[in-house]
């Protein structure tokens, strides 16, 4: 049972001004005390427990050439590693896999005593044979994303009901399911197919979407399906979905629907994650409130908007950033190595693991 500071405020001061008026019996008074004790139990029950920190590394990175600078798998704030790869890089040839990429990652991973956070990035990231298949592609600029300076002029992306390239996707997640399915060291699997990358947001080219006929239905019945593909390759191992409203708050309706959907169909296989944690995201954002709702019926979490020398000033106070991340009740947070790494947020990231510091 979760109670907020107000409520057990409120119950405090009424039992405070109905003993003054001499209206309350010695009875219920001891009764509310009790309630009050309870729910300031669950509270500190709340706020006490840790929080596995996963470090995030930059997608492609190579497991051997980076080994030696890990210094977070040493690190005993850090609960395990994010590991990123683009679909380009693991399958560069239709039925050609470079998974000894994956392989390393685990078994360097797993030495260290660390669990592992994948994702493996369609979208943007598809390779060209899907193409040159016949997967139709949105063409679109690096206006239409937000911090277009980190991206080129010109980009695409498969549209994500086009048959062809849902086939060639669900046939790959079922090649990485037969690999890795019940791998002890995987603390969850990303899932990804209907977005621009690893999550759920498409690149905000409203009139291009018109032209290809977009609708919400098309978009839900894509992530029903890629979810449905990811269970059947990965019954034993958990899940992530990093969640939004795909082509933002006016221009989609597809956020809701899925969260139910995933909550109703999966409690507790598939978590649930935002992309995009700052300090100055507001208490009563609509991804905030979905977070906290869903917390408690299945594991929830986040990934930083940014960290050092990416998008740093946005990302804002990191220890701020964290507390806004427990009020959600997360149970994980994909923190950049580059602050993993930075002596200046060791307190943030002590606060974050270690329950003792926020006492």
């Amino acid at each position: 049972m979760r109670v907020t500071t107000q409520g057990f405020i409120c119950c405090k001061a009424k039992v405070m001004k109905r003993n003054f008026q001499g209206k309350i019996t010695s009875g219920i008074l001891i009764i509310c005390l009790g309630l009050s004790l309870v729910f300031y139990q669950n509270l500190t029950t709340e706020t006490s427990k840790p929080v596995k920190i996963f470090a995030l590394l930059r997608p492609d990175a190579s497991p051997e050439a980076i080994e030696p600078a890990l210094s977070e798998l040493k690190d005993p704030l850090v609960y395990g590693l994010s590991w990123r790869f683009k679909w380009e890089t693991l399958e560069p040839h239709e039925g050609q896999y470079n998974f000894e990429l994956i392989d390393k990652s685990l078994q360097i991973t797993s030495n260290a005593g660390k669990k592992v956070i994948l994702h493996v990035i369609p979208g943007m990231n598809t390779p060209e044979w899907v193409y040159r298949a016949g997967a139709k592609p949105v063409n679109f600029s690096n206006r239409d994303l937000f911090h277009a300076e980190f991206y080129n002029e010109n980009l695409r992306m498969p549209v994500p009901w086009d048959e062809v390239y849902l086939a060639k996707w669900e046939r790959f997640i079922q090649v990485l399911g037969r690999r890795y399915n019940k791998n002890p060291h995987l603390y969850s699997i990303a899932i990804a197919g209907g977005g621009r990358i690893d999550e759920m947001n498409l690149p905000k080219a409203h009139k291009k979407w018109r032209e290809l006929d977009y609708t919400d239905m098309k978009l839900i019945a894509v992530w029903k399906r890629v979810i449905a593909s990811y269970q059947k390759a990965f019954p034993d191992t958990p899940m992530n979905l990093a969640i939004n409203e795909p082509l933002g708050q006016k221009g989609s309706n597809v956020l809701m629907p899925i969260v139910s959907y995933v909550l109703a169909t999966y409690p507790q296989k598939v978590y649930l994650q935002e992309n995009g944690l700052k300090a100055d995201l507001p208490r009563e954002n609509i991804i905030r409130q979905t977070i906290r709702a869903a917390s408690s019926k299945t594991i929830v979490g986040y990934q930083m908007i940014g960290g050092k020398g990416f998008l740093d000033k946005e990302t804002g106070d990191r220890l701020t950033a964290f507390r806004n991340a427990l009020e959600d009740h997360v149970s994980y947070i994909e923190v950049y190595a580059g602050d993993v790494r930075d002596p200046n947020q060791r307190r943030a990231l002590q606060f974050l693991a270690t329950p003792v510091e926020r006492r």
